[in-house]
Parts: structure tokens; C-alpha cells; sequence
């Protein structure tokens, strides 16, 4: 005969709820008695609850790429850029956006007079990585697409030569923001390949 163990299952998932309830306990216990792991409960959860409502504000806006070039680069746009092209890239912490132009070397300076950049040493983008130096100043590094999401074609940094760029970090508390300018300087033409970096999130 075969015993019948469906009347079993019931008492197993009550035993186990049992056993997390006095785990739990027993953690918060600790936690309660601990001043230092109290204030790092505490902190976590600031924390926690900041981010929230940092990303309720950092959504990714929405538009045209005219609109958001004239949102987030530079309004009104120079009368010479052209083909633009902008992707958005959302990420656990925040979201970022990349654009891509053409633009006439005479206008250049319309975007970097716009914000206190600083020039750039240096700049590597690896594995969707990007890392820059400037001069007087720490550089910095920030994932500009995280490994699951899709890169434009069209997002060719990393092939980039002769490149110049410019640099501004806004760091607020827990919230901070990068504007990037890269652009072509290679005397081809009047007009210049550009790329204009967003990235914004939280600690």
C-alpha cells in the first residue's frame, strides 16, 4: 500500500512559514539591539526610498528628435545641425540618452558655451563602457548601455578618431547628471560628426 503524502504538503509549507517568521524575527532582534546596523537599516531604506521617487521624476522624456535636442542639448538648434538621430537607454538608477549629428564646426562652440564644460584628455568607450579623463579634475566612468539593451548602429563612438570633447558632471546628493560633447575635428568638410552623451541617475 502507498501511502498517501497529500496531507503532508500542508504541513510542510506551515512548518516553513513558522521557521521564516522566527528567522526574521531573530534578524530584527539583532537589528533592534545593534545601534550601528539600526542606522544601516535606516540608511538603506532612505536610500531605497529616495531612489523611487528620484526614477518618479527620471523617466525618460519623450519626443521627436528636434524636441529633444531642443530639451536636453541646445535651444534654440544651430542652424546648421542636421541628421539627428537620439536613442534613450533606461537603466535601474536612472536613464540616458545619445545623440548623434552633423553640425558646422563654426557652431560648435554654441554647445559648449551652453554649460561649464571642461575639455577632455582623454576618453576610451569599451564594452559599452565609457571612461574620460580632464585636466585639474578627477575623470570618470559610467555604462552607457547595460549589457541586456539594444545599441543603435549608428552609435559608433568607439571608432571615433580625432575626436575632441567636453565634459560637465552635476552631482546633487544622491542625484548627479553628465552632459558629454564629442565631435569629429578632422578637417574633411565644414561639417562635423557629433555626439551628445546624457546620463542621469542616483547613487
Amino acid at each position: 500500500m502507498v501511502a498517501d503524502r497529500r496531507n503532508d504538503r500542508p504541513c510542510a509549507m506551515r512548518y516553513a512559514f513558522l521557521l521564516g517568521v522566527v528567522v526574521s524575527s531573530c534578524v530584527l532582534c539583532i537589528i533592534l539591539c545593534r545601534p550601528d546596523l539600526r542606522r544601516a537599516l535606516s540608511d538603506l531604506l532612505f536610500r531605497l526610498s529616495f531612489a523611487r521617487a528620484i526614477l518618479r521624476q527620471q523617466k525618460p522624456v519623450s519626443g521627436t528628435p528636434l524636441e529633444l535636442f531642443r530639451q536636453e542639448v541646445l535651444n534654440p538648434i544651430p542652424r546648421s545641425v542636421k541628421e539627428i538621430r537620439v536613442d534613450r537607454t533606461q537603466e535601474v538608477f536612472g536613464y540616458g540618452l545619445t545623440f548623434r549629428f552633423k553640425i558646422d564646426v563654426s557652431d560648435v562652440d554654441l554647445i559648449i558655451q551652453a554649460r561649464p564644460f571642461k575639455r577632455m584628455t582623454d576618453f576610451t568607450y569599451q564594452n559599452r563602457v565609457l571612461h574620460w579623463d580632464v585636466e585639474d579634475s578627477p575623470g570618470g566612468t559610467v555604462l552607457l548601455y547595460p549589457s541586456d539593451s539594444h545599441v543603435p548602429p549608428w552609435f559608433t563612438l568607439g571608432t571615433t578618431e580625432n575626436a575632441q570633447g567636453y565634459v560637465v558632471m552635476d552631482d546633487e546628493g544622491y542625484r548627479w547628471s553628465m552632459w558629454m560633447l564629442i565631435y569629429d575635428r578632422e578637417l574633411r568638410d565644414r561639417y562635423r560628426d557629433a555626439f551628445f552623451i546624457i546620463s542621469r541617475g542616483t547613487h
